[in-house]
């Protein structure tokens, strides 16, 4: 077992309290994040490849090619991370993104074709929050592995 002293200002928490994590909880939590966050990755890289195409600005469709190209690599290195962990690649549905492009697909379908698709695409959409969504996410698992 790994002793832990809990920092916390919440209501009913003493600063000073130990806390007892046995490393089995948290090699788990962790493993169930990377095939978490595998699976966000994976929806990208499916929904990527439609919305560079329906981009009419260059910059914009360049943009969505790069960040495929980005997320492939993303992919690939959580599944390695897994291997080296001694898991089988695998990825367990993530509700959030998954209904987040949903939520985006939605708002893309009541936009016409054109530059303020490019900016609801860009910008507004879901796609563009659930982007934003991975990259803070990323951060907190460095975070957590430093």
């Amino acid at each position: 077992m790994e002793n832990r002293r809990r920092e916390s200002t919440g209501p009913g928490h003493n600063s000073a309290e130990e806390v007892r994590w046995p490393q089995w909880i948290l090699r788990t939590h962790f493993i169930d994040e990377l095939k978490d966050l595998l699976d966000a990755e994976t929806q990208l890289t499916e929904t990527l490849p439609k919305l560079a195409p329906a981009a009419t600005s260059k910059t914009l469709r360049a943009a969505f090619q790069k960040h495929l190209k980005e997320t492939g690599g993303h992919v690939t290195r959580l599944n390695q991370a897994l291997r080296t962990l001694g898991e089988r690649p695998s990825s367990k549905t993530c509700r959030a993104m998954k209904g987040l492009l949903e939520e985006g697909n939605s708002m893309l379908k009541k936009t016409p074709a054109g530059s303020l698709r490019d900016a609801v695409n860009d910008y507004g959409s879901a796609e563009g929050r659930a982007l934003r969504n991975g990259e803070l996410r990323y951060g907190c698992e460095h975070t957590r592995r430093s």
